[in-house]
């Protein structure tokens, strides 16, 4: 099955818009399972390696998965919910 859509729609998901949230977290598959978290959601790739690098030590299938949520507007409750739940590795938010 393949999918047809407008190049405008098509680059508009691979460009984050003003309000999209973007994060990441470490997972490992189990099993039939895949994804399966590791750590909290996570405010920067860089954080997410140095989190990789300490579970490694004792998960060596774990991996880094990137994660975009996509918002309206910037007032959206469960936008803010998700924006508490991101450790921010000390950054200030910028909404």
């Amino acid at each position: 099955m393949s999918l047809v859509i407008p190049q405008a729609d098509y680059e508009a998901l691979l460009t984050p818009a003003p309000f999209d949230v973007v994060c990441f977290s470490v997972t490992h598959d189990q099993g039939n399972i895949l994804n399966v978290p590791l750590s909290p959601l996570l405010g920067t790739i860089e954080r997410a390696q140095g989190v990789l690098a300490e579970i490694k030590r004792t998960r060596p299938d774990a991996k880094i998965s990137k994660h975009t949520f996509f918002y309206t507007h910037a007032d959206d409750s469960r936008r803010r919910e998700l924006l508490d739940q991101i450790e921010s590795a000390g950054l200030e938010e910028s909404v």
